[in-house]
């Protein structure tokens, strides 16, 4: 377990469909997890394990966001693995 503040952000939808809190850059989450037991992709639905301290090792970040860079570009988790949500379109008759 993390026991050090984690730096989270206010809740918010961070490329997601989902409230999730986005870490920062400087945030000890970040590749602190373990692979062996993390699910392949975030809540948003980005894959991790992701590099994110850019020391060419992947480890999972602690919670249940990947940090894949800043917000405004978010290069290390790719398009071609996130999951998209198909909500039915609901109309009055």
């Amino acid at each position: 377990p993390l026991r050090v503040d984690p730096q989270l952000a206010p809740l918010a939808y961070n490329a997601g469909s989902t409230l999730n809190h986005h870490i920062p850059s400087s945030s000890p989450a970040i590749d602190a997890g373990d692979n062996g037991i993390m699910l392949p992709l975030d809540q948003r639905g980005k894959p991790r394990p992701a590099d994110g301290d850019m020391d060419e090792d992947a480890v999972a970040d602690l919670g249940a966001v990947e940090y894949c860079g800043p917000l405004e570009n978010e290069t290390l988790c790719t398009l071609e693995t996130e999951i998209f949500l198909y909500l039915p379109m609901v109309t009055n008759p």
